[in-house]
């Protein structure tokens, strides 16, 4: 197979600066059309070297799930503050020719020493430091996913990401924006110091220039050359990370790895509109609540207008009073409230719960019953093949640099998803409870926002990939991206540069980016009663591939660094 690479689009350092300087002297947020379209196959990351390397992959003969183990490393090392080796991701993947979808959980789990009140005298230490590492899942996940559909050799998907760890990984302009932010924390970490400060100017990176993670190197080297085995069965690497986690305070310990499994788990799934059919994941992933909204305004008539929204912003509180339902525990209650998330039989008896009379601003008539909790940072990957195969990926370490330091023997930053479990205690400010479904139990996953998603036609052709970056807020852009696309008729670009709103039920408020429409936002202030709040930064960060009468579109966010690949085959 010959392939001609159409486009490959990266952002442009320079460009951007001006676009937000000018951004912040008009106070406007200005967004690039970053969209390619050709046939017949895409890459789209927040990677700025990313997508380039995937397309590297299909070009060697690599199957859709090769070029997902190197663009999720890829995307470790390019957005460090999100994702990495210390974390763990969940992955949608639809195989064309045998009209199959799968979904792959491999977040990262509760160590077998974990108690669900094990914070409650220290809440920072959730977020902070080893206490605050759960099992990371990415290698072990990477591994069962190559073992079962690659096609190329191991080490041969991991050299690339080696090369450029040894001699340099280009500063995206939100890696650079992030380190500069988290400077005294960078600064006050030996590991991170290292890395993240500049040694000849003493100053953090800044974007444009390249970061080395030699540590990081040769990890990947013995990874290479001994699989899944060196960190998860027995293997140095694992020794070494357990001991750099237990060095800072942490309670995980070797069998924690060797117990750790990556499980092919049921996709959500829910006929839409043109029949098609959107698959997600099911728990630890939110996907039912992208399958409960769509359910729930199947019938209307929605048009992009105030009212519009505000029926789409009713769909996202029922949506979110059901996340208080479920959670880590995946009890007989849990498995009927995702049962019924994604029927529609239940979304219609929930439908009058919707009023054009205006919203309620009260939790518990949307259904909630316990409190949420938010995860955070993330990064997200989605993957057209030429034969029509597609893998939609959102990967995490939770927080801004994860526990906020780095395995000194290894080079893996790892994670702080303990902090995504719930803990004991009393009513949060909108009076509700901590959800004892999402408590720290030993081996369990913590709920998560991650949704990825993919969308077949009728005829089972790709249709689209998309997901997104950012906590609770994945859950409303994907969703909003989805429906302005797919509903509102909107180009992909159009879909994703609109300004974006937000509600996830606690707090009370809808929160919008700056440049939303301020007739729009009068209307749901004062005639619908919804609470508004000035968000004063992007809401989530989305990444999506869309596929329309045999041409591909492929879009990463302007709100956040990433890259484009679109190549056709001969």
């Amino acid at each position: 197979m010959v392939f001609k690479s159409r486009l490959a689009v990266k952002i442009s350092i320079l460009l951007l600066a001006v676009l937000i300087f000018i951004g912040i002297i008009t106070g406007c947020i200005l967004y690039a059309n970053f969209t390619a379209k050709y046939s017949t196959g895409a890459v789209a990351s927040n990677g700025i070297e990313c997508a380039g390397l995937g397309r590297k992959i299909f070009e060697k003969g690599g199957t859709v799930a090769d070029v997902a183990v190197t663009t999720i490393l890829c995307e470790g090392i390019a957005s460090p503050q999100s994702c990495g080796v210390g974390g763990g991701f969940i992955l949608v993947m639809y195989l064309k020719n045998q009209n199959l979808v799968k979904v792959l959980n491999a977040r990262e789990r509760a160590p077998r020493n974990s108690t669900a009140d094990m914070y409650v005298a220290n809440p920072r230490e959730s977020s902070n430091g080893g206490k605050a590492v759960a099992v990371p899942g990415d290698i072990k996940g990477l591994w069962e996913l190559h073992q079962n559909h690659g096609k190329l050799p191991w080490k041969d998907l991991l050299q690339p990401i080696i090369d450029l760890c040894r001699n340099g990984i280009e500063v995206s302009i939100t890696l650079a924006q992030m380190i500069k932010s988290y400077e005294d924390e960078v600064r006050a970490e030996a590991g991170l110091r290292e890395i993240f400060i500049n040694q000849a100017t003493n100053e953090t990176f800044k974007a444009g220039e390249k970061y080395k993670n030699v540590k990081l190197a040769e990890t990947l080297e013995i990874i290479a050359r001994d699989g899944a085995d060196a960190m998860y069965g027995g293997g140095e690497i694992g020794k070494k990370f357990v001991e750099d986690v237990q060095k800072h305070g942490g309670i995980m310990i070797e069998k924690d790895l060797r117990d750790y499994r990556a499980e092919w788990i049921t996709p959500v799934s829910t006929t839409i509109i043109d029949n098609s059919t959107l698959y997600t994941a099911s728990l630890p992933s939110s996907g039912s609540m992208l399958a409960l909204m769509l359910n729930l305004l199947r019938n209307d008539d929605i048009k992009p207008n105030a009212q519009g929204y505000h029926r789409i912003i009713e769909a996202m509180k029922i949506a979110f009073a059901h996340r208080t339902r479920i959670g880590a525990e995946l009890n007989e209650e849990v498995k009927s409230i995702m049962k019924q998330m994604s029927e529609k039989s239940y979304a219609d008896s929930l439908y009058n719960l919707i009023s054009d009379q205006g919203t309620k601003n009260d939790a518990s008539y949307y259904g909630a019953k316990t409190a949420d909790v938010d995860d955070k940072g993330t990064a997200h990957l989605s993957i057209l093949a030429l034969n029509g195969d597609a893998i939609s990926v959102t990967n995490t370490i939770n927080d801004i640099f994860g526990a906020m330091f780095r395995s000194e023997q290894t080079g893996i930053i790892p994670n702080d998803e303990m902090d995504d479990f719930s803990v004991p205690g009393g009513p949060n400010s909108d009076g509700v409870v901590p959800s004892p479904n999402n408590f720290a139990i030993p081996g369990n996953n913590p709920i998560s926002s991650m949704v990825p998603t993919i969308v077949v036609d009728a005829n089972g052709e790709f249709r689209m990939a998309v997901g997104a970056a950012g906590g609770r807020r994945i859950i409303s852009s994907t969703f909003t991206v989805l429906y302005r696309h797919l509903y509102f008729k909107e180009s992909l670009e159009k879909a994703m540069n609109a300004s974006r709103f937000h509600h996830q039920l606690t707090p009370m408020e809808l929160v919008y980016e700056p440049n939303f429409d301020p007739e729009i936002l009068t209307y749901l202030n004062q005639t619908m009663g919804h609470r508004i709040r000035d968000y004063r930064s992007n809401i989530a960060n989305v990444v999506a591939i869309s596929k329309i009468n045999g041409e591909v579109f492929a879009n990463y966010d302007i709100r956040r660094s990433g890259s484009v690949e679109i190549f056709e085959g001969i």
